[in-house]
């Protein structure tokens, strides 16, 4: 259900969350909102709500609202489950008013994990991407490229695509030849597609789930379902590598350390193919990223009202 700007979708439509952990939740809600991860698991009843509960709930983002990475939140999981088995003994005494206080423990943080390990997850609990699709980050250089998108090559009968593989299935031939067929997507659609023994022996190293490819392909009709015949694909990292723009980044020395650690975890949720500058102004020296960035919208904006417009360029 869309309001506003949002979505809103149902917890009871997600994978590993049966509708009595739903229930429990939301009882236990009513007396408060949930605070933290901590919180959560002391007032839920861990018969209902397991650790294979709260997993499906955090790869979903439902608990993105305490304000921790996801791979934050799934390394403390079994801090959080530990820290109700100490605390249980205590729990009448804490009710009554009893003046024992039992610290809370720490979460254990760690980076986040990649946006394509992110979008996965989702698809895994969702069935469907659910905060934005593996291709999208390629979107601009796919349409400097003149490529199409899925549904548009299936109405046109041949063309080029960016897509990701979800699935792989290798076969051989009676010939003892291999081939494959794989189920692809994009932003909007999904489709099949079939890969012959003599295309099969180029790009068959390309072809592996989760893989992002710009592919060549004409269209048959079989069985009344509509396949793309690829002809060729590559690695869309290397297609785009060559026009590919980078990022530029300053921190002005007024800027203080829960802003950089902000940008810092931001930087890690949007990983992708882009190069990422970043320019101390205490210094004046410019570090390159470890590790390249995406070019989403969403990222850019939120790291703009982090540190302002004029600290972001992209060229």
């Amino acid at each position: 259900m869309i309001e506003g700007r949002k979505l809103r979708y149902s917890l009871g439509a997600l994978k590993g969350v049966p509708s009595s952990a739903l229930k429990e939740i939301l009882s236990k809600r009513e007396d408060g909102p949930y605070k933290n991860i901590f919180d959560l698991v002391l007032r839920v009843s861990s018969k209902l709500v397991n650790r294979k509960t709260l997993e499906s709930l955090i790869l979903s983002g439902a608990l993105d609202e305490f304000n921790l990475n996801r791979a934050t939140l799934l390394a403390t999981i079994d801090v959080a489950y530990e820290h109700k088995e100490f605390v249980q003994p205590f729990e009448d005494d804490l009710f009554e008013g009893d003046d024992t206080f039992i610290p809370e423990p720490k979460v254990l943080s760690v980076e986040p994990m990649p946006l394509m390990h992110k979008l996965a997850h989702e698809k895994e609990v969702f069935g469907f991407y659910f905060s934005d699709h593996p291709i999208k980050m390629y979107a601009k250089g796919l349409r400097k490229k003149g490529a199409k998108s899925l549904s548009a090559v299936l109405k046109e009968g041949s063309g080029t695509a960016g897509v990701y593989v979800v699935d792989v299935r290798r076969i051989r031939t009676k010939k003892g030849d291999q081939m494959a067929f794989l189920r692809i997507s994009d932003e909007f659609s999904e489709a099949e597609a079939v890969v012959f023994p003599d295309v099969y022996k180029k790009i068959g190293t390309h072809l592996t789930d989760q893989q992002l490819l710009l592919i060549k392909g004409k269209v048959e009709t079989r069985n009344d379902k509509k396949q793309i015949i690829m002809q060729d694909a590559n690695l869309l990292t290397n297609i785009l590598e060559d026009d590919k723009e980078s990022v530029y980044i300053n921190i002005k020395g007024g800027h203080d350390a829960s802003v950089k650690e902000k940008v810092k975890e931001l930087i890690n949720s949007f990983t992708g193919p882009h190069s990422l500058y970043i320019r101390q102004e205490s210094d004046g020296r410019i570090y390159e990223w470890k590790n390249g960035v995406s070019l989403q919208d969403s990222f850019l904006q939120q790291l703009r009202s982090l540190i302002g417009n004029e600290n972001v360029v992209v060229k």
